[in-house]
């Protein structure tokens, strides 16, 4: 993918024709408020803030500068702002996730559905940074993520075609039939880490969308497995080892989401650090679609400018 369309360089204009997406689908109450001012700033504003500050990582205080003095737009006060994100509907956010994956056209059966959890940090910011290993896992304030990844083709863009977050330390095999449940995706294989392997359910929910399921399944120490399910999965894990080793997509997109955009939310309250972790799952999604329009644009763009030589080209043969 060209530099100038990394995860890291979305400009204001993608982001603002990101919003006019759904712009008719983030509406104000359409009942009159018996009480207090009239809102100056509409619903898609505030999101086109909240968008800038996750993207750039600013503050509120750098935000409200960088949209002021750089981009020359009338700007709330910081209590505002921060009242009016506090206020967002998760709705929203989830609307928006739809509307691009919509706009990708992910809508066939995928080539292949990778499904992992991970997390995003929140309140100690600074003292996250540095921490690792054993010690991050020792952290409650984090958002639990699960993200399934899927790919039209071999080869293809990784999309993320489902996400579902729950609070810290949250279980993943929960967050996952919950997930499936709201998605209706199918795909021709679909793999999974050993956690995945422990539980019927998820396996139950995997045959629901493939006819192929790639999840490590073994013996225990003292007991082999009798399920006929189970025996299966273990089978068809046995035999495609090599399949397997596309699990590495799913920890691709979880890598590129962190570098561009960090791992940890510069909030105290993990309602807040959920909408920042939408907002960056919606931006990556929303690269690949700027990435395709700029693909056909140029096909097109080439179609033009190579037509009339054509044609020239026909008449001087005839001639």
């Amino acid at each position: 993918m060209p530099k100038r369309l990394s995860l890291k360089r979305l400009s204001v204009d993608m982001v603002k024709s990101l919003l006019q997406l759904i712009e008719d689908e983030v509406k104000e109450s359409s009942h009159k408020k018996k009480r207090g001012r009239p809102r100056v700033y509409s619903e898609s504003f505030i999101l086109l803030v909240f968008f800038i500050k996750v993207m750039r990582g600013c503050s509120f205080r750098d935000t409200v500068f960088y949209l002021e003095e750089i981009l020359n737009l009338k700007i709330p006060a910081i209590s505002t702002l921060h009242y009016r994100f506090s206020k967002l509907n998760v709705s929203h956010f989830e609307k928006l996730f739809e509307k691009v994956l919509e706009k990708l056209g992910v809508q066939d059966t995928l080539e292949i559905m990778v499904v992992d959890g991970t997390g995003f940090g929140y309140d100690e910011k600074q003292r996250l940074n540095w921490m690792r290993g054993k010690k991050i896992r020792e952290v409650s304030s984090h958002v639990k993520v699960e993200i399934i990844v899927g790919r039209k083709e071999k080869g293809g863009e990784s999309i993320l075609v489902g996400v579902g977050m729950g609070p810290a330390y949250s279980d993943e095999r929960k967050l996952l039939l919950e997930l499936i449940e709201n998605t209706g995706i199918k795909a021709r294989c679909v793999i999974g880490d050993a956690l995945y392997g422990m539980s019927m359910e998820s396996l139950e929910k995997f045959f629901e969308r493939s006819d192929f399921v790639l999840v490590p399944v073994r013996d225990t120490l003292h007991t082999k497995m009798m399920n006929p399910m189970r025996k299966k999965v273990k089978q068809m894990y046995e035999a495609n080892r090599e399949k397997y080793r596309e699990r590495y997509v799913v920890e691709q997109v979880i890598g590129k989401i962190k570098n561009a955009y960090g791992r940890c939310e510069g909030t105290k309250s993990f309602e807040m650090a959920k909408k920042s972790v939408w907002v960056k799952m919606i931006l990556y999604n929303w690269i690949r679609l700027i990435f395709l329009f700029t693909l056909i644009r140029r096909a097109f763009l080439y179609r033009r400018l190579f037509q009339p030589l054509r044609w020239f080209s026909y008449y001087q043969d005839n001639e």
